[in-house]
């Protein structure tokens, strides 16, 4: 499970919480603050056997808990026929909390005008966090070909970083090929650095060779030796076949650190042409890089 952006929902922090998760806690504490809320100022809750027609017109009639419960018990009831109205309070109540009990009901509900209402949300909407629960129910409810538009628009220029970085976890997570290029191409910018690490890890774990040749790229080229790092880093523990020769080539990196990584992810590789390549590599280096290096060659020879 990825270590996902850090987000919160009343006192709960959304830290290593998958997206499918985080829209359940999100419901269930919409629905735990309207039913508390009802208790605490006397707001009617709502009554048991209300109908679809009857919810949906609590919308616009409730008061703000009664507005949120309504859209939490559309969305378990996946009432399509509500779809257009919870779309419409989802982008102009005043409550946030009601606008998040909306988002949510559509991403359970889904559907193709579901998916249209939050990728409209997603990409344009005032407020970061119900932009961030819009772009985190797309893998729910939306296709490759018609959400990667929206999210290459929000990787490459949302306000906030923080939706940036759940734009490209969300095209490693579903590993959209069609996303390649454009985490190549904030990966290689000057955005911030921890958007640019964000795009390198979901590039290495979309595995596709086009997304494996950005990370040998930024390994063997980038002038920075964070990102270089970044590189080594996700090679060392699983190796493709395919980064044997940036792996050699990363032996002689400047950095010692990238260098001892390259070293962990030839010996993991196994390869034992790799051993000269070490030895040779361990000449040049002094101390225990050099030991280590040697040792791999002594260990990949036999």
């Amino acid at each position: 499970m990825r270590k996902s952006t850090r987000r919160t929902f009343g006192t709960c922090s959304f830290v290593g919480v998958s997206r499918r998760d985080r829209l359940k806690i999100v419901m269930v504490g919409l629905f735990a603050c309207a039913c508390a809320g009802a208790m605490e100022k006397s707001s009617m809750a709502l009554p048991k056997d209300m109908s679809d027609k009857e919810m949906v017109d609590t919308l616009s009639s409730g008061d703000a808990r009664q507005r949120a419960e309504a859209c939490e018990r559309l969305g378990e009831a996946k009432s399509s026929l509500a779809v257009s109205q919870i779309g419409q309070v989802a982008q102009s109540d005043s409550s946030l909390q009601v606008r998040q009990a909306c988002v949510a009901a559509l991403a359970k509900i889904g559907g193709p005008e579901s998916a249209g209402i939050l990728r409209k949300i997603a990409a344009s909407d005032t407020n970061e966090e119900i932009r961030l629960e819009a772009l985190g129910a797309l893998d729910e409810v939306d296709t490759e070909e018609l959400a990667i538009p929206v999210v290459i628009q929000i990787l490459k220029s949302d306000s906030s970083i923080n939706v940036r970085k759940e734009a490209a976890e969300l095209i490693g997570e579903q590993k959209w090929k069609s996303g390649i290029p454009a985490l190549a191409e904030v990966a290689k910018s000057n955005a911030p650095l921890e958007l640019r690490r964000d795009c390198l890890k979901q590039l290495f774990q979309i595995g596709d060779p086009a997304a494996y040749a950005v990370v040998y790229d930024i390994l063997q080229q980038s002038d920075s030796v964070d990102m270089r790092r970044q590189a080594a880093e996700l090679l060392k523990d699983k190796p493709p076949a395919s980064a044997f020769r940036p792996l050699c080539q990363a032996l002689n990196d400047q950095d010692e650190k990238v260098a001892e990584d390259a070293t962990e992810g030839l010996v993991k590789l196994g390869d034992k042409s790799a051993a000269p390549v070490l030895q040779e590599a361990a000449q040049k280096r002094t101390g225990k890089l050099a030991e280590k290096m040697t040792e791999a060659a002594e260990k990949l020879s036999k």
